[in-house]
Order: C-alpha cells, then sequence, then structure tokens
C-alpha cells in the first residue's frame, strides 16, 4: 500500500469520517515524530531518546500500513494509543530530560491523539492510564532524579522550543481537519435531509394524488348506487346494492389509512371532533364489516352499554377508522367461531367519559414472543401461517397512532390458536342526556335497510356546481333532485365565472383540483369579479382531495364549507341546509331539536371575512372609527384602588378621567393568553384570517400574550406595532383600509411591518408620576425635581418598540 492510497482513504467521503479522522491523526503524529527524531541531532538530544523516537516511528509506521491493508483502522489506532500510554510517554520523558525539555508538551499532544482516534470506554480507560502513567513520571522524577537523563539548559530550551512548534503545528493541523471533515459530514447530512425532505414530500404527494384519483370514481359508485337504493326496487337487487356500497365503503377505508399513515410520519394528522351520533357510528361500521363475516360464515356479535350517551363529541372519522380497522383484522384472521364488538363506558367524571371498545375473536391469536411488533407498520406476525392473508399491514399501527393521538390507549390479550382481544379506551365529551338504550344487530339491520327521505325542500333555490368531471356534475345532480333545488352545473372555472357573472347563485359547490383554474384561484376570482352577482354567496369545497390539514387550508382560503368525496345524500343534504340562506330552505321529516339546529348554524354561519383587524382598548381611535371600519377590540384592565375595570366596556373615558382625579394608584393590564385565545377563537367564527395589532412590547406584555395564544391557532398572526396609542392608531387604520382593498394576510402583514419603521412618534407627558411607579423613571429623579420645584415635563419618544428620553421641558 503507497503513501497516495493512505492519503485517498483520508479523503474517501464515503468512510466512515472517524476512520478518516484516526488515519489522518496518525500521520501526522508519524510526520510529528520524524520531524523531532531529525530534530533531535541538531539540538544534541540524547541517544537513548533518537532510540525511543526512532522505534516508535517504525512500529506505527507498520501499525498503520497493516491496519490500512486489512481495514482494521480502529484495532490499529488503539494499539498506537496504548504504545503511546506505557512506552513512548515515560521513555521519552526519562530519556530526553523530564520536565527541563519537550517531553510535557508531547503528553499534551498524546491526549489529543487518544482523543481524536479511539471512542467509547476505551478511550476513558486510555485517558485514565496515560493521568496515571503522567503522575507517576512526574512522581518519580522527583523523587529519583537519578533516573532522568539531563540535559543541558540549552539542549533543554532547544528541546522544548522545537517541541512546541511541531506539537503546536501539528495539533493545529488535526484539529483544522477535524473542523473540515465534521463541516463536510454537516454539509452532506443537510443535503441527505433535503432529499428526505424532497422525498417525503413526493411521498405524501402520491398518496395526496392516489387518494384524489381514486375518489372520484368511487364517488360515482356510492352515489349511483345511493339512488339505486332509494329506488322502488326488488329486496335482492337492494341486498347487491347494499353490498356494492359495504364494499366500496371498506375500499375507502383502505385508501384513507394509507394516507393517514403518510399523514402521521409526516406530523400532520390532527383531531377534529365534532358531535356525532353512537347508534349512527355503530351502524355504519358495522354495515360494512357484516358482509365480510358473512363470507365466512363468521358470526358477528355487538354488546353496547344501554346507558352509554347517545351523542358524544370527538373526532367520529378516527373512532370510525380504530374500529374498522380493528374488526376487519379480526375478521382476516379468524377462520370460524365469531367476532365481537363490546362497547361500554369505562370512567365517568362529569360530562368526560372514557368510552371501551372491545374486539374479540375465536382466531388463530398471537404468540408472546410476536407481541412487540403488534403495532408496527408493514409487519406481519407469524409470517409462515399468514402469508396468504389479505392487507396492508398497516391497520395496527394506525390504531395505536390514533389511540394515542385522542389521548387513548389500546391493550392487547392473546392466547396462540385460541383468539385475540383488543381493548382501545378513549376520552370523549357527553353532549346529551340521551342514551342509546336497546341496541343490538336487528336494530342495525332496520337502519341500514330504512328507505331514503329527504330532510328538506328548496324550490327557489338556485346551486352552481363546478367539477371538471362530467359524473361527478350528474351525481350531484341526482342526488338533489328530490330537493327540488335548480343545479346548474360548470365544467371548469372559467365557466363557473361566467355563469356567476350572468345568474345569481344561492349556493356554489366547488372542487378543488380543477385543470388550469383550480377551486381556490375560481373562488377568488369570484370574490373579486366585476360585476358579478355571487360575490357574497356562500362557496363550499366539494373535493377528493383528503388529508387532516386539507379542511384549514380551505376556510383560511375563504371556503365557507368542505365536504369530502365520496360524499353521500345526507352529508350533502345537510351541509345545503346549513349554508343556504334559511328563507329558501323548507325542512321536511325532522325533529325539532334538529330544525332549531339546522336554523341555528345557517342563521350563524353568514360567510366568513377573508380577514378581519383586531387591536386592544389602548388603541387610539374613536369609537364610530372602529364601528365604521369593523375592528374588533380587546379590552385592557384598568386597576385602581375601587376595583378591577375592562377598557371601554366597564368605564369609558370620562369615569377614567374621574378615576384619575381621585386616585393616584391607577395603572393599565394586559389581558392574559387565555383571554388572548378566547378572543382569537371567537373572531375565527367571522374570519378566516385574523391581524392582531398590540402597544409595543417594550411597553406592556400585550405582544407576548397575544403570541403565545396565537401558536393555538394556523391563521391569527400578532404584529408589535412599535408604538403607543397614536401610531398604533395609525397602523391599525392603514390594516383596516388594505382589508378593504382586499389584500391577502402576507400583504398586509408586510405593510404593517414597514411602517412600524417609517413611522416615529414624540409626545410631552404632564407628569412624571405614573412613569415613577410603573419603574420607567428613576424615584431620586422624581424627588428631586419636586425639592426644587422644577416640575419637570419629560418628552418621550417612541422608535424600533423601544421608548426613549427624548428632552425635558420645565416650568
Amino acid at each position: 500500500m503507497r503513501l497516495r492510497d493512505l492519503f485517498g482513504i483520508v479523503n474517501d467521503k464515503k468512510r466512515d469520517i472517524q476512520e478518516r479522522l484516526m488515519l489522518l491523526t496518525t500521520l501526522i503524529a508519524l510526520v510529528a515524530l520524524f520531524a523531532v527524531f531529525i530534530g533531535g541531532f541538531f539540538v544534541g538530544e540524547t541517544l537513548g531518546g533518537e532510540i525511543v523516537i526512532g522505534s516508535a516511528i517504525v512500529i506505527f509506521a507498520l501499525i498503520v500500513y497493516f491496519s490500512a491493508r486489512y481495514n482494521k483502522l480502529r484495532l490499529g489506532a488503539n494499539i498506537c494509543s496504548v504504545i503511546i500510554v506505557f512506552a513512548v510517554i515515560p521513555f521519552t520523558f526519562f530519556t530526553s530530560g523530564g520536565i527541563i525539555g519537550g517531553a510535557p508538551v508531547w503528553i499534551i499532544l498524546s491526549a489529543i491523539f487518544i482523543t481524536m482516534t479511539t471512542q467509547g470506554r476505551i478511550r476513558t480507560v486510555l485517558w485514565c492510564l496515560e493521568t496515571v502513567v503522567t503522575c507517576a513520571c512526574y512522581y518519580a522524577a522527583y523523587n529519583y532524579p537519578f533516573l532522568v537523563t539531563p540535559h543541558t539548559l540549552r539542549t533543554g530550551y532547544m528541546d522544548s522550543l522545537m517541541s512546541v512548534a511541531v506539537v503546536g503545528s501539528m495539533g493545529s493541523m488535526m484539529i483544522g481537519f477535524s473542523i473540515r471533515a465534521y463541516r463536510e459530514e454537516n454539509i452532506r447530512s443537510e443535503e441527505r435531509r433535503k432529499e428526505i425532505d424532497e422525498l417525503s414530500r413526493a411521498q405524501n404527494q402520491f398518496f395526496s394524488n392516489m387518494s384524489h384519483e381514486i375518489r372520484t370514481p368511487i364517488n360515482s359508485i356510492l352515489s349511483l348506487n345511493e339512488m339505486i337504493l332509494r329506488e322502488d326496487t326488488s329486496e335482492e337487487v337492494r341486498e347487491d346494492a347494499r353490498n356494492i356500497q359495504a364494499a366500496s365503503k371498506l375500499l375507502l377505508h383502505i385508501i384513507n389509512d394509507i394516507l393517514d399513515m403518510s399523514s402521521i410520519e409526516s406530523g400532520k394528522m390532527e383531531i377534529r371532533p365534532v358531535v356525532y351520533n353512537v347508534r349512527a357510528l355503530l351502524s355504519d361500521i358495522i354495515g360494512m364489516i357484516e358482509i365480510r363475516a358473512q363470507e365466512k360464515d363468521l358470526s358477528l356479535l355487538i354488546n353496547v352499554d344501554p346507558s352509554l350517551p347517545l351523542e358524544l363529541y370527538g373526532d367520529e372519522i378516527k373512532i370510525k377508522q380504530i374500529l374498522i380497522n380493528l374488526l376487519t383484522n379480526a375478521v382476516k384472521y379468524t377462520k370460524e367461531g365469531s367476532v365481537s364488538l363490546s362497547v361500554g363506558i369505562e370512567e365517568r367524571e362529569g360530562n368526560r367519559v372514557q368510552i371501551s371498545f372491545s374486539v374479540a375473536d375465536t382466531g388463530i391469536g398471537i404468540k408472546k414472543d410476536n407481541l412487540y411488533n403488534l403495532f408496527t407498520a408493514f409487519k406481519r406476525v407469524d409470517t409462515d401461517k399468514n402469508r396468504y392473508i389479505e392487507g396492508t399491514g398497516l391497520g395496527l399501527s394506525i390504531v395505536k397512532e390514533l389511540t394515542e393521538l385522542m389521548d387513548g390507549n389500546v391493550k392487547v390479550n392473546s392466547v396462540y390458536m385460541q383468539g385475540s382481544t383488543f381493548v382501545v379506551t378513549i376520552p370523549q365529551d357527553s353532549v346529551s342526556d340521551k342514551i342509546v338504550g336497546d341496541f343490538n344487530m336487528l336494530n342495525i339491520r332496520e337502519r341500514n335497510s330504512a328507505p331514503y327521505v329527504k330532510s328538506f325542500e328548496a324550490p327557489e333555490a338556485r346551486i352552481l356546481v363546478v367539477d371538471d368531471n362530467a359524473m361527478n356534475l350528474m351525481v350531484v345532480q341526482k342526488l338533489l333532485r328530490d330537493t327540488k333545488a335548480l343545479v346548474d352545473t360548470a365544467e371548469s372555472g372559467e365557466t363557473a365565472l361566467q355563469k356567476t357573472l350572468a345568474e345569481k347563485y344561492d349556493l356554489i359547490l366547488m372542487d378543488h383540483l380543477m385543470p388550469e383554474m383550480d377551486g381556490i384561484e375560481t373562488l377568488h376570482r369570484i370574490r373579486e369579479q366585476i360585476g358579478g352577482q355571487c360575490k357574497e354567496t356562500k362557496v363550499c369545497a366539494l373535493t377528493a382531495n383528503a388529508g387532516s390539514d386539507k379542511q384549514s387550508m380551505y376556510y383560511k382560503e375563504g371556503f365557507d364549507g368542505y365536504l369530502l368525496k365520496p360524499v353521500s345524500g345526507s352529508e350533502l343534504e345537510n351541509e345545503i341546509i346549513r349554508l343556504l340562506p334559511p328563507e329558501l330552505v323548507k325542512l321536511l321529516n325532522t325533529d325539532t331539536k334538529k330544525a332549531a339546529e339546522a336554523q341555528f348554524w345557517t342563521k350563524d354561519s353568514q360567510r366568513k371575512l377573508p380577514v378581519i383587524i383586531s387591536t386592544e382598548s389602548v388603541c387610539d381611535l374613536p369609537e364610530d372609527m372602529i364601528k365604521s371600519h369593523g375592528i374588533a377590540v380587546l379590552p385592557f384592565h384598568v386597576i385602581t384602588e375601587s376595583g378591577v375595570f375592562l377598557d371601554g366596556v366597564e368605564t369609558d373615558v370620562r369615569e377614567l378621567a374621574g378615576l384619575i382625579g381621585h386616585s393616584d394608584d391607577i395603572r393599565s393590564k394586559a389581558p392574559d393568553a387565555d383571554e388572548y385565545e378566547a378572543f382569537f377563537s371567537g373572531l375565527l367564527k367571522r374570519a378566516n384570517n385574523v391581524i392582531h395589532v398590540t402597544i409595543a412590547q417594550s411597553v406592556g406584555n400585550g405582544y407576548s400574550a397575544a403570541s403565545e395564544a396565537a401558536r393555538s391557532f394556523d391563521n391569527v398572526t400578532v404584529v408589535d406595532s412599535g408604538h403607543l396609542s397614536s401610531a398604533m392608531g395609525m397602523m391599525v387604520l392603514e390594516a383596516a383600509g388594505m382589508v378593504h382593498d382586499e389584500q391577502p394576510p402576507e400583504r398586509i402583514v408586510e405593510a404593517l411591518n414597514d411602517l412600524r419603521k417609517r413611522v416615529h412618534t414624540s409626545f410631552l407627558v404632564e407628569d412624571t408620576a405614573y412613569l415613577i411607579r410603573s419603574g420607567r423613571i428613576d424615584p431620586l429623579y422624581g424627588r428631586l425635581a419636586r425639592a426644587f420645584m422644577l416640575n419637570p415635563r419629560p418628552i418621550f419618544t417612541m422608535r424600533g418598540s423601544r421608548l426613549r428620553l427624548g428632552g425635558v421641558c420645565f416650568g
């Protein structure tokens, strides 16, 4: 092996960085030893010292050669370190003048060498041994000086100087190469991270596209199949249609599993709680699983606690996925016998209930040594027995991830060849005093086979459906046929714009992923359309673009509703009831509560504003200007001797002046983070985005509390005005004007940050008392000013969010 080959290993970026450092450090140490060996002849080094150094050079060279040739660099470095500690250090120390020479400097280089060439416990042991050997050398040299071959004064100085020069140069080279190597490694790691991120994005995009493309035909299958079930057909046809429906929903469930696994891995999975009906949830799940169980002649049993609340608040979709995965898994791995689902209450505390879902089967069970792999994605236990069983391998992994995401837990009990029981416990909120009552398979079959009953009629309502797929347009028209609503269609965004320019629609159902002009761009152009008749019309996203983060995105873009394909007739009707003007909707066959709830939602959900500007009561704007610009104001707390009041709510300007006149101890305090969070939550019911302008953070703590609260929302931006009331009001008005001009949130925030730098304010303070109380002026200064009757009036300036003293007026 030639020297060029050794340097090739050092520069081989594919090799482990530690091995490269080991080899380079050893080569540098060899060069340093060789330099000292040659220099020793010129400085008058002793013969014994030269023999030790020469022997070390030969031994190290052989070790480097053979360790590189046989790819045993770690072993070679460890052997070199041992030789240094037990041979080179003591022999060099005693043959080269002891402390009167270069030996102490070489001991330091030895420590660096051990650090850079060894790892783990070996490094620690060698450090300790080197320390012991060094201490022993010093002790022996001090107590038994005859053991040390002495240097002359000149030789000692020359040896020390040469050692410092060589060790310093070699040490710098070692550390310099290490820094460069680690920097290159960091660059490569960053490049690999970017590649992984890009692959992850490509994977997520692939899954999203796959989901979208598969959902589109499934939407047609399920919707047209629903139309068959609505018709007065024979029981045989209806049974076939129900089987098609169940099979299609199971296919959709598999797609959701793949998409959810991608979302979980990327950290984008979110919980979206809604009020749901437990009977409806269980009926839907059993309706899908029953067909699979019947195909294998398995008994499907259900046991539901009658005292279970009828309506719960939680993520219905996630719970449905968990139960479908568990039940599907049980059916797959059970050849004969039964599969059972039990639902009950494990614990109740007020409205908070721990719901227990238990799925048991009489299948093949799981070996104890395979239980740890049970919830691993794509991992199938007992492969020999289960290799012919279909499935993606994601089911139980998703069960565990979704359960933990909802603060629940999952347990499994299994006896090999006898069966398994999975118990999932999830906390939910009870929202109704009604209970599930008697619930069994007969109830489920009756519910799933119940005839269709339309929920409303809207003969005067005009609805526009925009989708590039003609089949999807036909499906919506058929599903809404019995409602008597006038349904118009458009196969592109451009066609939709032409129709909204000519006609007034009461509701628009909009697909997202369309060629040329997608649904989001079409929505924005409808809102800005000059002469358009649908600027204020509610628009609902009707899309196959699935994902836990998509719903937030659509609301943020200005959509008023969200429906995911495939959509059922009941889902579509419920959303239309919610979004249509209430005077156009005639509710049918619904109980009083449902009708009242529907009317509440339609009344409460007027089209959301794209952006709303909010600020604090310390903003210096008159009430009529605040109202005319639609600015939301959060009051500060006014703290006085009489109590705590809400600024502008419980006190007006005159009352506040009166309080100031009767008390020296009055101050204001910003709301806390919880108050800001509640404030922002209320505003997001009226707008898709909130931009909140605060008083300068150097003056009050409003900015920090508002920023903490804003972290709970994706579409709340907090801007530090950097000023007090007057300039703060200017910035709020600027933002409100940009909202009126329909500027996007990003541009408004950018303009406010620019305006903050350009606005400078100064003001004269009549009295310094409250500034002294707040700690902004030294009390000593205030006492001196009053003692000399100077009556100072400081002039303050605000710049860069900082309050500065600009001058003082007297008299």
